[in-house]
């Protein structure tokens, strides 16, 4: 499954580290399809709860084609 994640501002390269390895853990593949500065398009299995991370903001799926489906600088916001 696809989907798109936006990772704290801090240390994008530690949250995005985080994400994969806590993907890994639980037996998915975790493939990067396409990253800006403030979010990461991804791909991985299904059902994954995402609550645990720490440096994750907010996880959901994604049913675009690249990042530039996403308005970056609105993501998160109400």
């Amino acid at each position: 499954m696809r989907y798109v994640a936006r990772l704290a501002g801090d240390d994008f390269d530690l949250a995005l580290g985080e994400m994969a390895g806590y993907v890994e853990a639980r037996k998915s593949r975790f493939r990067i399809v396409d990253k800006s500065s403030k979010a990461v398009v991804f791909e991985a299995n299904e059902g994954i709860d995402f609550s645990e991370l720490a440096l994750v903001h907010e996880v959901c799926a994604f049913f675009g084609h690249d990042i530039q489906d996403i308005e970056t600088n609105t993501l998160g916001k109400e």
